[in-house]
């Protein structure tokens, strides 16, 4: 994403669909829109996985916009991972 704002200060992220959500973050699909330094538009629809711990980010991919199931097994697995971290810290 920083290669972006580098490239266009005013690039920003338009989400369209949650495609699953539970305590640990989401996986969510959306659009983002920018003007190159050169006046063009440009337009790239992506998927995200964020991993959160209260307001902090703490995991974050980006997967092709037609990825979607390879993005919510990867969100399934993360969060499962998650889960026995805080297992084994817990105990």
């Amino acid at each position: 994403m920083q290669a972006f704002i580098d490239l266009a200060p005013d690039v920003h992220w338009d989400m369209v669909q949650i495609l699953a959500w539970n305590r640990h973050g989401s996986v969510d699909a959306g659009v983002v829109l920018g003007t190159f330094p050169d006046g063009g538009p440009f337009e790239g629809r992506w998927i995200r996985v964020v991993l959160t711990d209260g307001d902090r980010i703490t995991h974050f991919e980006v997967f092709d916009a037609v990825d979607a199931e390879r993005a919510r097994a990867r969100f399934a697995a993360l969060c499962a991972q998650a889960e026995r971290e805080a297992r084994a810290t817990a105990s």
